[in-house]
């Protein structure tokens, strides 16, 4: 399994790989600090994500557009997209489901990112 992370915010990368290596050694974690790197490198490669989680507000480009660049990526169709922010109210949720995404709050606590982590990725 291979989980891409794009978040802007170095601190979350870190909260997020520890997360994930409590869940399963095995999984493996690609971070991206904005949007067009994550482009980039698909335009490379051919090992493709099962999961792609997005911060919604990113310099360069926001989590919204982000999503909308993977989903006109043929090779990605079935790379789920998780909306991934602290920019969660009812607005949000209401665009992500009106969108097709899926939404994942980041939690106050490591123990329940583990937990919300290991709910949706096995």
């Amino acid at each position: 399994m291979l989980i891409i992370n794009i978040d802007d915010d170095e601190d979350a990368h870190d909260l997020f790989r520890y997360a994930i290596r409590s869940i399963s050694p095995a999984i493996a974690c690609k971070f991206f600090e904005c949007g067009p790197d994550f482009l980039k490198f698909v335009e490379t490669t051919d090992v493709l994500p099962d999961f792609i989680f997005l911060d919604i507000n990113m310099p360069k480009m926001t989590g919204y557009d982000c999503a909308a660049a993977i989903r006109s990526i043929t090779k990605l169709k079935n790379a789920r997209i998780v909306m991934h922010s602290t920019s969660f109210d009812s607005t949000e949720q209401t665009k992500c489901a009106n969108l097709g995404l899926e939404f994942l709050p980041k939690p106050n606590k490591l123990s329940k990112l583990i937990q919300d982590l290991k709910d949706l990725v096995l």
